[in-house]
């Protein structure tokens, strides 16, 4: 007979409290890695073909989806453009393209997922970008004093949105890489360049120039002469496109004349309700919204007939 003491036999339950221990704790690391990588599973980047193309002008670019998924322009960030969102609001399919200014010699598009996870989905090296600046948003906060006085940008390339509640005036061939607002006055473009909107209290004057975005009086006048701009005009008075303007967009005058004089307008002309819209040598691609007893027509077309055989719609449609 083989005798044991009670150390022996105290030997099995410790080993078997160890054994269970460990398998506990190896189920629950186990666990635990796997709901962390459900948790840590970043949302999957969209398969589509994304290109940038060049315009004619070398200067203004193009980002042309090729096909693939749908894309949320919300969700991209276009790095080394003038206006990194410039693809917001728009739902990117086969043969969408969102205009572009590069202002680094690389664009890169970034897609940001829903868990703020990120992903590259092209990049592409542009022959020409924006002028190299001469000012900065220093510059602009230090000239209006954090946007309580005017300021002149004569011949100088400011990087940076001019924002302030007094007059902006740009003259000889200057440029604003951004956005131009006045919280209060105007805006007085002379050979001027604005790589946004252009949107202010009072008047809108520029004569020769170019605006990439749209332009806004909130509550006078919009007079442009010899100007392109890519966006809309919109004015609270009097609207003026004269003298080889060109607009990408509608114009409107919520509350008076529209006057669109050897000039092009890409989208409609709408005047309110009882005002008057004067066309002369001027060619509107899209329709007019004016009262027809108000409609001024003369050497125009518009929505690719002549005045004598277009009748104008109904302002309320508009």
């Amino acid at each position: 007979m083989v005798c044991s003491d009670g150390a022996d036999r105290a030997i099995s339950p410790v080993v078997g409290v160890v054994i269970l221990v460990g398998i506990v704790a190896l189920l629950a690391g186990t666990g635990g890695v796997l709901i962390l990588g459900l948790a840590d599973d970043p949302d999957p980047a969209p398969g589509a073909t994304l290109d940038v193309e060049a315009a004619g002008d070398g200067l203004h670019h193009a980002l042309v989806h090729g096909g693939g998924d749908t894309i949320d322009g919300d969700a991209l960030a276009i790095r080394g453009a003038a206006d990194p969102d410039a693809a917001a609001g728009t739902r990117l399919t086969a043969g969408t393209a969102v205009e572009l200014y590069p202002v680094d010699e690389e664009i890169m598009v970034v897609w940001r997922g829903d868990d703020d996870t990120t992903h590259v989905l092209t990049t592409a090296t542009v022959d020409r970008t924006l002028p190299e600046p001469d000012r900065t948003c220093e510059w602009v906060d230090e000239e209006t004093d954090g946007g309580a006085d005017p300021i002149t940008i004569d011949g100088l390339v400011v990087d940076c949105d001019v924002e302030t509640d007094e007059g902006i005036t740009v003259s000889d061939g200057g440029v604003v890489v951004g956005e131009s607002a006045s919280g209060a006055k105007d805006f007085d473009g002379d050979d001027a360049t604005v790589y946004g909107d252009v949107a202010v209290e009072k008047v809108v004057n520029i004569q020769t120039g170019t605006v990439r975005g749209s332009v806004v009086s909130r509550t006078a006048d919009a007079k442009l002469g010899n100007v392109t701009v890519d966006g809309s005009v919109t004015a609270r008075k009097v609207v003026e496109v004269l003298a080889g303007s060109a607009v990408g967009g509608d114009v409107e005058s919520e509350n008076n004349t529209v006057k669109v004089f050897d000039s092009t307008v890409e989208g409609a002309v709408v005047a309110a309700d009882g005002e008057q819209v004067k066309l002369d040598n001027a060619t509107v691609e899209g329709h007019v919204y004016v009262d027809e007893a108000a409609f001024d027509c003369t050497d125009s077309t518009i929505d690719g007939r002549d005045c004598g055989s277009y009748t104008p719609r109904d302002p309320d449609e508009a």
